[in-house]
């Protein structure tokens, strides 16, 4: 399911409590590649310092999916080094394409969070 980065920003702006604010900028810096949003959130000095305060928590959750994914990876490779029927592999082959794309985007996520 797409998600509207218009949606999360009235959800942001719609925030009654910091905690509210925070909860919205972990799901749109989440679930957003930093040319989405950059501008308009580090343009606001109260969004900017609660990033610069909360970068540290996202990094390490964007981590854990990173260490899951390498996981399920690895998984995938000593599967396929048993004898499997070939639809089997196929289906390993393009499951482990999936997580190295994903692998790759949630790096390019984590470097573009750090330069932030």
């Amino acid at each position: 399911m797409k998600h509207n980065i218009e949606d999360f920003f009235e959800k942001l702006h719609s925030s009654g409590s910091e905690e509210e604010v925070i909860k919205n900028l972990k799901r749109i810096i989440k679930s957003f590649n930093v040319s989405t949003y950059k501008e308009r959130l580090m343009s606001n000095p109260y969004f900017s310092l609660l990033i610069n305060e909360i970068k540290g928590d996202i990094l390490f959750e964007i981590g854990l999916i990173r260490d899951n994914i390498e996981l399920e990876i690895r998984g995938i490779d000593d599967a396929l080094g048993k004898p499997i029927s070939v639809s089997d592999f196929n289906r390993l082959k393009d499951l482990k394409r999936e997580c190295m794309g994903l692998l790759y985007e949630i790096n390019d996520r984590i470097n573009d969070l750090i330069l932030l």
